[in-house]
């Protein structure tokens, strides 16, 4: 007697457990989780930072330094002494979101910070130039409609 087990086919080669067995079966796909965006607010800290420090040391470093609540939703960004290494720290309502980035080669832009705040205040388009590595110093933003509310 043969006993045939319907299976879908592989998508993509990715594998989870199966609920009553420990054989591996594949799913689709998740979507990325890169969940920053325009409505995020963004401090770049004003001094170089180890990047052997992780979550815990780095929410130590925005309390006493910055003055700021890590658990705020704001984007804290930390870049180290060579400048060639990013780490943003973000808390997502259920949980601390660590991203990190380094450069094989150049350097992340040096830009000048408030001294009474320790940060630099970025705009979104603002980070996504200094992590592709074009100059934001010199920019000017242009004028555009803003609906009035």
């Amino acid at each position: 007697m043969f006993c045939l087990i319907h299976r879908k086919p592989p998508v993509n080669n990715i594998l989870y457990p199966t609920p009553k067995s420990h054989r591996f079966v594949p799913t689709p796909k998740k979507s990325s989780m890169f969940t920053l965006g325009t409505n995020h607010c963004f401090h770049l800290y004003s001094q170089p930072t180890d990047m052997r420090k992780s979550f815990d040391s780095l929410c130590c470093l925005i309390s006493t330094h910055l003055k700021q609540s890590p658990v705020s939703g704001e984007v804290f960004i930390f870049i180290n002494k060579s400048r060639n290494k990013m780490k943003l720290l973000h808390w997502s309502g259920s949980g601390f979101i660590l991203y990190y980035k380094r450069l094989e080669s150049g350097t992340f832009e040096n830009l000048s910070y408030d001294i009474k705040h320790g940060s630099y205040q970025l705009d979104y388009p603002q980070l996504v130039m200094l992590v592709d590595g074009i100059c934001i110093k010199n920019l000017h933003r242009k004028k555009v409609y803003k609906k009035t509310q």
